[in-house]
């Protein structure tokens, strides 16, 4: 690192609100609910999200928005947390996290980013949706699907989530759309996904002089402590 340069460090805390109505934004956070691809031609599927222990396809927790001032080719750049809903599994680890990223010139937004402010991400004549590319989305969970509905043409991406839908009300829908559901909305499949949050960050506050003077006086405390501990462990063993 440059000797001129100092690496700075910002802890930014992140707080769940009640998503906007039809809140589909890619250049956000969220928690819960379906993805939003930041790179729609290039999906993952259930093979690319399989519990390395129990087989089950990891439910969907939460993305970032997380661009790299210092890399031109992370102009843009997505975090996406997947996770077992298996307790067990999820105690052994089993938590895998996705990034994508792209430079300001690229095939799918204007380098104006701000000029995108009409949602068209289920909009196949749309640079920025999956659907341009000819990928189909589940629509229990919103990763890429494989399979259909064959009377209505629901798309899923797995026998689960399929079983999932027809128990969470699909058998009553079933036959009345056959357009062909996306997950173009946010609902919640219980036991599939987690609830759907916005997550709003902010910058963690500056702490006061009082509270930095109180934690140096905790951390000299609890190194005397140690230090006082150390010392008697000593005498003890030296006596015996």
């Amino acid at each position: 690192m440059n000797d001129n340069k100092q690496q700075s460090t910002a802890v930014e805390l992140g707080f769940l609100v009640s998503p906007e109505d039809n809140w589909h934004v890619w250049d956000s956070a969220k928690f819960g609910g379906k993805p939003y691809w930041l790179v729609p031609e290039h999906i993952p599927g259930c093979d690319d999200l399989k519990c390395q222990f129990c087989g089950k396809t990891m439910c969907f927790m939460m993305q970032l928005y997380n661009p790299c001032d210092d890399n031109e080719n992370a102009y843009h750049r997505s975090i996406y947390i997947f996770v077992c809903r298996n307790q067990k599994c999820l105690e052994k680890g089993s938590v895998c996290a996705w990034r994508c990223q792209l430079p300001q010139k690229n095939p799918y937004y204007p380098e104006d980013v701000d000029s995108v402010v009409d949602d068209k991400y289920f909009d196949a004549s749309c640079s920025y949706s999956p659907l341009h590319y000819g990928n189909h989305l589940c629509s229990v969970c919103g990763i890429k699907a494989t399979s259909k509905c064959a009377k209505c043409n629901t798309y899923y991406c797995s026998r689960d989530h399929q079983v999932a839908a027809w128990k969470n009300g699909h058998k009553e829908s079933c036959g009345k759309d056959t357009s062909g559901s996306q997950g173009d909305k946010d609902s919640v499949c219980p036991g599939v996904q987690f609830p759907h949050w916005e997550v709003e960050i902010f910058p963690e506050p500056e702490p006061t002089k009082e509270e930095v003077l109180s934690e140096q006086k905790e951390k000299e405390r609890l190194q005397a402590f140690s230090s006082q501990k150390g010392e008697l462990r000593s005498s003890l063993l030296s006596t015996s």
